[in-house]
């Protein structure tokens, strides 16, 4: 799954915005 990949690797940022983001957008790019 490239598209969890890549979250997971957004997710690994220091940013806890990025992370709410990372999060956020996860439902909308399963649809």
């Amino acid at each position: 799954m490239r598209l969890f990949k890549q979250a997971k690797q957004e997710v690994n940022l220091p940013d806890p915005q990025s992370f709410v983001n990372s999060i956020g957008n996860l439902p909308v790019l399963v649809r």
